[in-house]
């Protein structure tokens, strides 16, 4: 339909008359009533308001569309359907003028009589919508059944290699004591009847359900369960299949179920394909299995998937892996070596990472297995490696000694951390010494900050003595005993070298009772603190006195005398600079804290000044309160006449 065509046709006037007989019984909800009129191949039906009288909009049909154009907004068109009007205007609210335009409307739809006019022209927008929406979503999924088409079979031995590797760990055998002497069993993996004869002699012939152990046939590792105790057993887990396409590669995602019942010598394989990667250079186009567009439809298929990354840890069929990525931009990765050394691992974000990181091929190479799939399942550079840089060693910021102790031990990102924050301090780590401070969950600085003072072999031994005499508590969701002791002996060896302990001497460093003597040392060390505290304040007040104070209507600004008229000030008013944050951070320079009084009680708490870089950061009253209007002025006053003043001199030194 051309809209030029449409809008020169003349617009319908209001209805002389309206026919009861279109009416419903209730008259107060009718807002709109409409016309039909037939122009050559087309239906105009024109919306008139019975408040205005005027005609709002007319909808064009023909046998397969219709448009609709807004009379009252510079004659606006619009395609949608009558049921956009639904919370606006139209449905429920409009009725057809006479008998002539609803004749008009069955005939034009070939619709029955006892339907309201309404209802047919809605059901005829909603079939043609229906049908464009048919249309379009089958060109969506025939672009996709295209795409689809390049999917190949799997390997013949796929099922074989799931359950030898990617289901290694669903090993069952089924065993049944037949005497006190005999047990006999069926092992899943290698498919063989086994037995197992208990005596005195051979106590460790004796199984336990849920116990694990070895069949004797096969030799491989099994968990054993009893028949008459375990009915229904499933094991899942997810696999992937890489395999060449004309443009790229594509990745394969599988969930993967095996399922033990009664019948457990014949367990039940269930594979799900769930989704596909399409790897087109470094373009990638993902597909999963799922309801189209939603559930409404109940049309189960391949679709376009927003969430990306689906499966954490999959594991990877590698026997055709080098050649289905030979010819692209992975053909260098090293995903094979990195699957043939790590069962699961995330090869979505590693491809992912090695797109922007092609080092990883090189900490491959080095056989830093682990850490590389720990710092690809970050989803970013957890280790904060120095990418840029020309060589392996500079890129992981370690010597070549850490590197290989790396290497021994397949360090994930906790070792690197580890044993880079303590080589910093030209301290090497044993490997012992490495998986000790890790299976303690020793936090890295402060070990660094025990090492100040002692060994490492110290410091894992005398950790390790405490915790046999003072039973720890697990302190939180993530903090072990062993470093709960570590936070007491670090506090105490810190004020222990403040208040000037030999540190040498093995009495000060190693006590008996640590609890003990931490406590003690911290009352020692905040009655020492608090002295000096005292003496910088006081010291601190003739200076700043010269400065700052000033007297102005009736009010006035000092320095506090001492550490106590601090405290005693913040007290009296009930809020926080009694604190020790305030005090301390005014005896190391990095903020003043002054009194505004009243001049004829000078002694009388009344604001508090918080002067920081020669800027007021706040003033506080009774309770936290802010300033008055009063106060307001007269600090401003100040700040005008003393802090810029102030300023002027500190700039001209």
């Amino acid at each position: 339909m051309r809209k030029k065509k449409l809008d020169s046709l003349d617009i319908e006037s209001f209805p002389a008359v309206v026919e009861t007989s279109q009416l419903p019984a209730d008259e107060e909800k009718i807002k709109h009533i409409f016309t039909a009129k037939k122009h050559q191949n087309l239906l105009v039906v024109t919306f008139f308001s019975l408040e205005t009288s005027a005609a709002d909009y007319r909808v064009f049909f023909d046998r397969k569309t219709f448009i609709t154009q807004h009379l009252t907004e510079n004659r606006k068109w619009s395609t949608a359907t009558l049921d956009w009007f639904c919370d606006w205007h139209i449905c429920g609210t409009a009725v057809c003028a006479n008998e002539r335009s609803a004749r008009r409307i069955y005939t034009f739809f070939r619709a029955d009589s006892t339907i309201p006019p309404f209802n047919c022209m809605r059901d005829f927008q909603r079939e043609i919508r229906k049908r464009r929406l048919a249309a379009k979503h089958k060109r969506e999924t025939d672009k996709i059944d295209e795409r689809m088409k390049i999917v190949g079979k799997l390997p013949k031995d796929f099922n074989y290699w799931l359950n030898e590797v990617a289901l290694d760990f669903s090993r069952y055998i089924y065993y049944k004591r037949q005497s006190k002497r005999l047990i006999t069993g069926f092992c899943t993996s290698c498919q063989n009847s086994v037995e197992f004869r208990v005596s005195k002699k051979m106590p460790h012939e004796n199984v336990r359900h849920n116990q694990t152990g070895k069949c004797p046939v096969c030799k491989k590792s099994i968990t054993f369960k009893a028949t008459g105790r375990t009915t229904l057993l499933s094991d899942t887990t997810t696999a992937a299949f890489i395999q060449k396409t004309p443009t790229g590669f594509l990745v394969r995602s599988f969930s993967v179920t095996k399922r033990y019942n009664s019948h457990y010598q014949n367990p039940q394989l269930e594979i799900t394909e769930l989704v596909r990667d399409f790897y087109d250079g470094v373009d990638l186009a993902s597909f999963e299995y799922t309801y189209f567009k939603s559930r409404k439809n109940q049309n189960i298929r391949w679709c376009h998937s927003k969430h990306f990354f689906q499966l954490d840890y999959a594991c990877l069929y590698t026997r055709n892996v080098r050649r289905a990525l030979a010819d692209t931009v992975l053909k260098y990765c090293c995903v094979y070596e990195l699957a043939k050394n790590v069962v699961k691992f995330n090869i979505w974000r590693y491809f992912n990472a090695y797109y922007t990181f092609p080092a990883y091929e090189y900490l491959i190479k080095l056989r830093l297995y682990r850490f590389v799939v720990e710092n690809v399942y970050m989803s970013k550079n957890d280790a904060e490696l120095n990418f840029d840089g020309k060589d392996c060693l500079s890129i992981l910021g370690i010597n070549r000694t850490q590197l290989q102790q790396m290497q021994r031990l397949n360090g994930g990102i906790k070792h690197y951390k580890l044993i880079k924050a303590i080589g910093e301090t030209g301290v090497t780590l044993k490997d012992e010494q490495v998986e000790t401070f890790l299976r303690m969950e020793l936090n890295n600085d402060r070990i660094v900050s025990l090492l100040r003072f002692v060994t490492v072999h110290k410091i894992i031994s005398y950790i390790t003595r405490c915790l046999e005499i003072w039973q720890m508590p697990r302190g939180g969701q993530f903090q072990s005993p062993e470093m709960n002791v570590a936070i007491c002996w670090d506090d105490y060896l810190e004020n222990s070298a403040m208040l000037g302990y030999d540190m040498e001497n093995d009495f000060v460093l190693f006590p008996r009772d640590l609890k003990a003597r931490h406590d003690e040392v911290m009352v020692l060390y905040k009655a020492e603190k608090s002295e000096l505290l005292s003496k910088t304040i006081a010291a601190l007040h003739e200076n700043l006195a010269s400065r700052f104070n000033y007297t102005w209507q009736g009010m006035m600004v000092r320095p506090p005398v001492s550490m106590d008229e601090i405290v005693a000030d913040g007290h009296k008013l009930r809020h926080c600079v009694g604190s020790g944050s305030y005090i301390e951070n005014m005896a190391k320079g990095k903020c003043f804290i002054l009194f505004v009084r009243r001049a004829e009680c000078p002694s009388e708490p009344f604001f508090t000044i918080e002067l920081r870089d020669n800027m007021v950061i706040q003033c506080r009253g009774q309770k936290n309160c802010s300033m008055t209007d009063e106060v307001k002025k007269f600090v401003a006053q100040w700040q005008k006449q003393i802090l810029k003043q102030s300023q002027k001199s500190l700039s001209s030194r």
